[in-house]
């Protein structure tokens, strides 16, 4: 009986080792999850590099730079477009296909490059630029797609359960039962109270002045891309919403997406983030700004 036990033990510790192993042989594509994080108080919060998974059913990646593409940053001797925003452009659901950086390429060809993360504000995104200038150098054109909440305080990082920080759980194989248990009972874990950490609170910034630093440094064309929520895009505002500051910056190119005869209130889904054919009348409003900017 006891040497039965034994060989029983064993054997199940095999299974769950194995298990553990071909799950950490799949790192770093996470299923089910958001990416990991870096968070600090300069930049706030940026993706890992090099990561791949699903989340809600669409699959997301990140190549080298933290950008939302597979191919490594390396600028072609075509077109290369270099794509800056929150979650419109992160587009946390949808399939890494129908984002709106390769959505982009589709309609303008030669190469996209989208970086972005969930609630970036546009000096989080201005950070970005600022530790990556081979990015700014390497892009023939820089477009920001940019909604009426980036324009004020930075982001900073708050919580695990919006951007996870690493490192990986001990066990993988405990967190994919514990989200599969979570799955079939519906239970969610208790939110963790929001507040900004001391240690990672973002300074805020001049924005007007890194803008306009960023148009003497990057010598090309800036593209900025107003894009309303849902109920501005219903409203009576030209734009969606009053143009701030940066839309007055001199040496850039500003674009409304509601002055577009394309765009509808229809093409969101939910109050802010466009739909799979908002993305594509999205990237095809923006495909016809650069296209005119030639």
């Amino acid at each position: 009986m006891g040497r039965s036990v034994l060989i029983l033990g064993a054997a199940a510790l095999a299974i769950v080792a194995g298990a553990e192993i071909a799950l950490r042989m799949k790192a770093p594509v996470r299923t089910d999850s958001l990416p990991y994080y870096h968070a600090d108080n300069r930049i706030g919060y940026i993706p890992l590099p090099n990561q791949s998974g699903t989340y809600r059913g669409g699959r997301w990646v990140l190549n080298d730079l933290s950008m939302g593409t597979e191919r490594p940053f390396a600028p072609t001797a075509g077109r290369d477009i270099l794509l800056v925003g929150d979650s419109i452009v992160f587009g946390g659901h949808i399939s890494q296909p129908d984002k709106l950086g390769p959505q982009l390429e589709k309609a303008l060809g030669g190469r996209v490059w989208p970086i972005s993360a969930p609630s970036w504000a546009m000096q989080n995104e201005l950070q970005y630029l600022r530790d990556h200038p081979q990015v700014v150098a390497g892009a023939d054109r820089i477009v920001f797609v940019l909604n009426a909440l980036d324009f004020g305080l930075p982001t900073s990082w708050k919580t695990d359960q919006k951007h996870p920080l690493p490192p990986p759980p001990r066990s993988l194989l405990w967190e994919a039962s514990l989200r599969h248990v979570r799955r079939l009972t519906g239970i969610r874990p208790d939110p963790v109270p929001v507040h900004v950490p001391a240690a990672m609170r973002v300074a805020p910034r001049d924005i007007v002045a890194d803008l306009t630093a960023l148009v003497t440094a990057a010598r090309k064309p800036i593209v900025l891309i107003f894009y309303p929520d849902q109920a501005q895009a219903a409203g009576s505002d030209a734009c969606g919403f009053p143009l701030p500051a940066v839309a007055r910056v001199p040496g850039i190119i500003v674009r409304c997406v509601k002055q577009d005869a394309r765009w509808r209130p229809t093409y969101y889904a939910d109050d802010i983030h466009p739909s799979l054919q908002g993305t594509r009348v999205l990237a095809g409003i923006i495909a016809t700004t650069l296209d005119a900017d030639r």
